[in-house]
This record gives C-alpha cells, structure tokens and sequence, in this order.
C-alpha cells in the first residue's frame, strides 16, 4: 500500500497528502514484510508513468526508498565536493529527473531520433513491462557502487570499477526482488557500460571503429546506455545550461 500511494499519485499527476507521507515514514520497514514480487511490480508500475522524480524524492524523504534498496544509503550525502547536497544519491534521484526531461524533449530537440527511440522505450520486454520504466530504474542506480569502490588518490576521491561491481551488486538486488530475467541483463548492462559513451566523447574524435564496437557490444540497448550517459551529463548541469546542446 506504501508503495502504491506514490504509484497512484503518478497516474493522476498528484501529490500525497502531508498526513499519509507520515503514515510511510513511521511504518515504512513494514514494506520488507510484503513479497518481493509486489514491491518489484508497484515500483515499475510507478516508474512508468512520465513525471515521478518529484515523488521518488519525496519517497526517499520518508526514508521508504532505501528499505528495498538499502545500498542507496550508503551513497547519501558522498562526496558532496562533486555532488553536491545530497551526495551521490542526491545525483543519482537527479539523473531520473533529466532522463525524464530528456524523453519529453527529444522529439523537439533531436527529431529525426525521437520517433525510433520511442519506439525502442516502449517495446515491452519479458516482465511485463516496457524498456521505458527499466531503464529509469537502471539510471535511479547506475552509481549504486560508488560507495563500495570510493579511494582517495591523490587527494582526490576516485569510484574505479563501480561500473563492474555495481552490475554485479543489482544482479543480485534483482534476484532477490524478482526481477525478471530480462530485466535484470537490461540494468545490469546498463550500469556495466554506462562510462563507455563519456570515455568515447573524451576522444578527440570518435571513429567509426568505435561506434560499431560501441553498438557490436550493446546492440539496441546502446539506446538506453546513451540515454542514461545524457541524463548522467545533465545532471551536472546548471537548471539554466542544460539542454544547451
């Protein structure tokens, strides 16, 4: 039922009323108490509607978020010298909003894309549910290793190979709430290879050679990799300078 407020909320673009987010705060480990397999449903039948970034914080304000995905604490208020307030999670709750934003201006901003990316986002895949609602939860946790991999070198905090054992982390997280099988390749790719299109935008340039080893590697799904480097990206911005492309 705590679950399903915010799921509600997002199906009539609401908000929930003070009294009841205080109800989830106080009983909000009593959602360890239903199956995984409802707490997997709600949360992809809550992501999947358009605009939930203001609810999905709001849900991690009433401390619900962090019992089904408890490795998120760990990344609350890391490394604010990056991240600012809010640490990696705050950038990481960040990142859905821009991958939201990104989704609703694509067929403004970039038009001759917009129609065959839709088209891959809304392909349903085994589960049940659509690309779309995945891989907004494959961007909510596309850092969810830095905190295991954080090592000051020289002076400077560095997350080396969070990408490897942040893929390996959700597999499991992805078992045990039931993910299916499906589901669970699709984030876990993601997460695996979400620095590759920021390595590559690195280069001085970006050969043909690489765009094919890019998408010989990740197929269709380097639609989703690239959509959550954008979102990534993004989230550093400015509210003023994004989408200044």
């Amino acid at each position: 039922r705590m679950l399903r407020f915010f799921r509600t909320a997002a199906e009539i673009n609401g908000l929930i009323h003070p009294q009841t987010l205080q109800w989830v705060s106080k009983h909000k480990k009593k959602i360890k108490q239903a199956s995984p397999e409802r707490i997997r449903t709600e949360l992809l039948k809550f992501l999947s509607h358009p605009n939930t970034y203001t609810l999905l914080k709001t849900m991690d304000q009433t401390g619900l978020l962090t019992q089904f995905f408890p490795v998120l604490e760990r990344g609350r208020n890391l490394a604010p010298q990056y991240y600012k307030e809010g640490g990696v999670l705050g950038h990481e709750l960040k990142a859905v909003q821009c991958f939201e934003d990104s989704v609703f201006l694509m067929p403004k901003k970039w038009p001759k894309i917009a129609k065959p990316t839709h088209l891959y986002l809304n392909q349903p895949i085994s589960g049940g549910f659509t690309r779309y609602s995945v891989i907004k939860l494959a961007v909510l946790l596309h850092d969810l290793a830095k905190p295991h991999t954080a090592k000051i070198i020289d002076g400077r905090m560095r997350f080396f190979g969070h990408d490897k054992v942040g893929s390996a982390i959700f597999k499991r997280i992805g078992t045990q709430l039931h993910f299916s099988s499906d589901e669970i390749d699709l984030i876990a790719k993601i997460i695996n290879a979400h620095l590759r299109p920021g390595n590559l935008a690195e280069q001085p340039r970006v050969s043909e050679r690489a765009v094919y080893r890019f998408f010989r590697d990740l197929g269709e799904d380097g639609i989703a990799v690239l959509l959550n480097a954008l979102a990534d990206h993004q989230s550093y911005m400015h509210p003023k300078k994004q989408w200044d492309l």
